[in-house]
């Protein structure tokens, strides 16, 4: 078994069958590649969608967790139960374009790497058509040791997606790699340990998943619970300044990449919670999660808020 794709699936009926379906455009073979569903007590009818495709699919398996803990439990689940020599993992609700995946793990293959980055592309729920076909973008890979490519290569902004990757599976496990249970925004250090830890990654310039914008997905909501969850990313992030051998340019570049999620918190929390208090009840939880971390003092939260509400009011009244 080359492959184990690991999909966390709760209530997405709409979306799970072209998902499966996607996975069946991939020019592989069904036998060097299994598909782990972890059921994540669906209410809804995802669940005989996936049926249906089991009585079509033989390589589809069922994990159904007794209660809904979350995509980071169910993942840790599917990792646990995989036999492939990498793994892959999609959100339900987004799908990959065709025969891409095949190239992926033939790279995979060939370099035995640790990790082989690819690349996405972001569509609103209502441009997604039926199929695609995944795109080459450019011929030259990249190739260094994990350190190296989170110093280099690693962008925050557009790359904290644990979708992206196919991983060694062997790797994931000598380092005892999991995902934080029970919460949001998981990929973020769980992605950045991977870099720090890998031997080699493999950057490839292509194109070959779709990332769907729900209005409702957790990525685009920030409710207190998100604020919070997205505190402990922040503190698992800076956890990993305690691993031994890092060089500096390292941890320079793990403390650069806090103070960006930070600076996103502080957007999406200027943007969501009108209330001083709602405010400051976030930061002290982040201040209580990571006490080594030097906050910036409450007055510059009031002057971000202050510059967002002149460049709100700038923009509506006088266009710019």
């Amino acid at each position: 078994m080359k492959l184990s794709i690991i999909i966390p699936v709760y209530n997405v009926e709409k979306y799970i069958g072209p998902c499966l379906e996607s996975i069946y455009r991939q020019e592989l073979a069904e036998d060097v590649f299994e598909v782990i569903i972890v059921n994540d007590a669906s209410t809804d009818d995802s669940m005989l969608v996936v049926s249906h495709m089991m009585n079509v699919h033989p390589n589809i398996s069922v994990i159904t967790n007794n209660e809904s803990f979350g995509p980071s439990v169910s993942r840790n689940v599917g990792m646990d139960n995989a036999i492939g020599d990498y793994v892959l993992f999609i959100d339900s609700d987004d799908m990959l374009m065709d025969k891409g995946l095949s190239v992926l793990l033939h790279k995979a293959i060939d370099t035995n790497a640790d990790m082989i980055v690819a690349d996405y592309v972001r569509l609103k729920d209502e441009e997604i058509g039926y199929n695609y076909d995944s795109l080459l973008t450019d011929t030259h890979d990249i190739d260094k040791t994990g350190l190296d490519y989170y110093v280099e290569d690693y962008d925050p902004g557009i790359g904290s997606f644990i979708w992206r990757i196919l991983y060694k599976r062997s790797f994931l496990n000598e380092n005892c790699i999991r995902l934080v249970p029970g919460v949001y925004y998981e990929d973020i250090p769980f992605l950045q340990e991977c870099y720090l830890k890998a031997q080699r990654v493999i950057g490839v310039h292509l194109l070959y998943y779709i990332y769907r914008i729900r209005p409702r997905s957790c990525t685009y909501s920030f409710t207190m619970k998100n604020a919070m969850d997205y505190n402990t990313a922040i503190a698992n992030t800076w956890n990993l300044l305690m691993l031994e051998g890092l060089p500096k340019k390292v941890r320079r570049q793990i403390r650069k990449n806090i103070f960006l999620f930070f600076n996103y918190a502080v957007d999406c929390i200027i943007g969501v919670f009108r209330q001083s208090s709602e405010r400051k009840e976030i930061f002290r939880d982040l201040k209580q999660k990571v006490p080594g971390l030097r906050l910036v003092p409450f007055s510059y939260i009031r002057w971000r808020l202050f510059c967002t509400r002149v460049r709100n009011w700038c923009h509506a009244r006088l266009g710019i």
